[in-house]
């Protein structure tokens, strides 16, 4: 894939920080981080860029990653626009504790270990009392401790 669309990547490497929200998905109300306001701010001030991938096309989403040196999102289809990131690209996802127990949730981490990036999981917290929206783990609501997220972004 990546020398599909190399002529869409950077040349100069990556120095953006992303940070990919699912605000703008129609699915954000079943499949969400429950406290990503507060999240989204604390990127904000540790000078990450806000990225909606559903609102880019294919050949701008390839070309912004390319120049990520940190990618940050929920485990999700957007986090896998890691694979036009830089190698020395550091991936922080964030997962809720459920999920994070299930075999399919790998795929990030194995992603990014085949392209040799730095691959760090945030576990959150979720009521695992709670049913999850249509018995479907991906669809687990969750939400990450504030300093446990600065602690992943920062080091």
């Amino acid at each position: 894939m990546r020398d599909k669309f190399k002529g869409l990547c950077s040349r100069d490497g990556g120095c953006r920080k992303l940070y990919i929200s699912r605000a703008g998905n129609l699915q954000a109300h079943v499949r969400r981080l429950l406290n990503e306001d507060e999240i989204i701010g604390l990127a904000c001030k540790q000078g990450f860029e806000i990225v909606r991938c559903e609102e880019l096309s294919f050949e701008t989403q390839v070309t912004v990653f390319s120049e990520a040196s940190v990618i940050v999102g929920a485990h999700g289809a957007g986090l896998t626009n890691l694979i036009f990131g830089q190698p020395t690209a550091k991936i922080v996802e964030m997962i809720g504790p459920r999920l994070d127990r299930d075999q399919r949730s790998l795929v990030s981490r194995k992603l990014a270990a085949a392209l040799g990036q730095n691959f760090v999981r945030v576990i959150g917290k979720s009521d695992e009392t709670a049913p999850v929206n249509m018995n479907h783990l991906p669809f687990e609501t969750f939400t990450i401790e504030p300093v446990e997220f600065l602690a992943a972004i920062r080091g």
